[in-house]
């Protein structure tokens, strides 16, 4: 009704039919609904929302590649969103589930240059260590740890993930070395 009398709120109007299906456990036709809007929208913020949505859904459902590629289009239509910098985060952590370590560390390395003063950079960057350990980068993986356990920015949380995190590279790079192996005790 709304959007018959507003032509102008179409878009806006259909996406709020997609979370009252999705609200009722009408999952596939919302999931179907949100596609064909996102591909037929104009309206960028509408655009944007319902591609933020796809992106939460289908990484609920553990569908990483897809998720990830959808929550960097979120970050990508709409830069200036304060949201924007956790997508980037989410499209990171998607990355890493799905293997693909390269391209999380790509994701992290986007989101310290797009967002530098972001809380989320350092979370981002916990999990680019993560993805450099998998890639054995064990060097490389400690350096962005150290990054990260001294930046003024670090949650006591985040500094004992690094340090962690810092401890298991180093054991690693320590199997064949007695000094790196007794600092990572």
């Amino acid at each position: 009704e709304v959007a018959a009398a507003d032509e102008s709120r179409r878009a806006r109007m259909a996406y709020f039919d997609v979370l009252c299906l999705y609200g009722l456990g009408g999952d596939e036709e919302a999931l179907k609904l949100a596609r064909q809007i996102r591909r037929e929208c104009d309206d960028v913020a509408v655009k944007a929302d319902v591609t933020l949505w796809i992106a939460k859904f289908t990484y609920n459902r553990r569908e990483w590649k897809e998720a990830s590629s959808l929550f960097v289009a979120f970050a990508d239509l709409v830069p200036k969103n304060s949201f924007a910098p956790e997508a980037l985060l989410w499209a990171t952590r998607a990355s890493l589930a799905n293997n693909d370590f390269a391209e999380a560390i790509r994701l992290a390395t986007l989101l310290a240059e797009r967002h530098p003063d972001s809380q989320v950079t350092l979370s981002a960057l916990l999990v680019q260590s993560e993805a450099l350990m998998e890639l054995a980068r064990y060097d490389e993986s400690v350096l962005v740890l150290e990054r990260v356990a001294i930046s003024a920015r670090a949650s006591k949380a985040q500094r004992l993930r690094a340090e962690l995190l810092r401890a298991d590279a180093l054991f690693a790079m320590g199997a064949d070395n007695a000094i790196r192996y007794q600092s990572a005790l």
